[in-house]
């Protein structure tokens, strides 16, 4: 739902968008993760763009503190059906302490 905020002159007309009006968000961000409640699909936006079709989500961080490297391990999932082809694409990256790590 939009509102709208007129000011004292007839011309000027301010537009403020609620969270669910948002459609994309700022491109210079990489990674962001929206949920609503713990029921709900997380709303995933990669370089500013929604993505769709999410079938699997994993984000983990740890800081950077001694004996810990500290890190970043992300990975999306995403499926699509192309000439009755289930195609599966995935986004991920691993820093850090993540980097070497194959168990996960």
């Amino acid at each position: 739902m939009s509102a709208f905020l007129f000011s004292k002159t007839m011309w000027k007309v301010e537009v403020i968008m609620s969270k669910k009006d948002h459609v994309s968000l700022d491109p210079n961000k990489l990674l962001v993760i929206e949920l609503d409640d713990e029921t709900s699909v997380p709303k995933v936006f990669y370089k500013g763009e929604e993505l769709t079709g999410k079938v699997h989500i994993h984000f983990d961080w740890k800081t950077k503190e001694r004996p810990s490297l500290g890190g970043l391990s992300y990975e999306i999932k995403r499926a699509d059906v192309k000439d009755d082809t289930l195609i599966v694409k995935q986004i991920s990256s691993r820093t850090g302490e993540f980097a070497c790590d194959t168990n996960e």
